[in-house]
């Protein structure tokens, strides 16, 4: 009895073949989806570690808080006791 050959005449090979196309639209959307969040601006949004100090440099040199609350905040954050180098100690 002859049978339909699915695998185009190239055996076991054409069947490997046949899952590699399978998964080729699947990394495709996987591809496209993480470009899109990438432009949408996907982790640059989060801080990072170093941007809490800036954030805390920045909220001193306005005035919005005090040097106690500075150097309270830093060393909660565990930046190098409180103070970074060239940090005054004011």
């Amino acid at each position: 009895m002859v049978g339909i050959d699915l695998t185009g005449g190239f055996g076991w090979l054409g069947m490997g073949l046949m899952w590699l196309w399978m998964l080729v639209p699947l990394a495709l959307v996987i591809g496209l989806t993480w470009l899109l969040a990438r432009a949408a601006g996907g982790r640059e949004g989060r801080p990072r570690g170093d941007d809490a100090a800036a954030i805390l440099r920045q909220r001193l040199a306005a005035g919005e808080i005090d040097v106690e609350q500075y150097v309270k905040a830093r060393a909660a954050l565990g930046l190098a006791g409180g103070r970074l180098e060239g940090d005054s100690p004011e």
